[in-house]
């Protein structure tokens, strides 16, 4: 195992200026995580999530796909998350948000102990972050925290398999998903 210094942010901003390869980077907690570009049940399972959402989100907040990094304040992490919505102020200059009210995550066998271990903590310590929703690209199976009175990520909801019938609601938005709707063919 390699020791290395762990990276700040404006350390980890500059490397990237400088990083020639097709991967995605991510800084947790000063280590820089890297990872391909999704499959294709990935990537429509983020586009049909964010046009499901687009009219619940109207005009009062903004929806980033894959594109925005989500700064952690006074910490050394930065992540991408797959879908963000947020409704704090942006400048078209910014290159990353620091208050999202809702994260969404589609997990690969890549990903998997990122988004249902490291990414839910780094969520978690997020006050802005209402709900956190990690959807399965393998499996019809959702998994949904919403922030409990205490201040943390209650219980989930689902996080079993589910079936065509299922309905994913998202609280903050106060819309619901089919599962059919969302996952239609992919999984056939």
């Amino acid at each position: 195992m390699i020791d290395r210094k762990p990276l700040s942010l404006d350390d980890f901003s500059a490397w990237l200026t400088s990083a020639s390869d097709l991967l995605r980077h991510e800084l947790h907690e000063g280590v820089v995580f890297s990872f391909a570009s999704g499959t294709v049940a990935h990537a429509q399972l983020i586009t049909r999530l964010a046009s499901l959402i687009s009219a619940a989100v109207a005009s009062r907040c903004e929806i980033f796909i894959g594109s925005l990094s989500l700064q952690i304040a006074n910490s050394a992490t930065s992540v991408i998350p797959d879908i963000m919505v947020t409704c704090e102020p942006l400048r078209n200059d910014a290159t990353f948000a620091v208050a999202p009210n809702i994260v969404i995550e589609v997990i690969s066998p890549s990903s998997v102990v990122n988004d249902l271990v490291r990414k839910r903590r780094i969520y978690e310590a997020i006050v802005s972050i209402e709900t956190y929703i990690i959807v399965d690209s393998r499996a019809m199976w959702v998994q949904v925290y919403d922030r409990s009175a205490d201040g943390r990520f209650g219980d989930d909801r689902e996080g079993l398999l589910l079936t065509s019938d299922s309905v994913l609601s998202i609280a903050p938005l106060g819309t619901s998903i089919g599962l059919g709707d969302l996952y239609g063919d992919l999984l056939g």
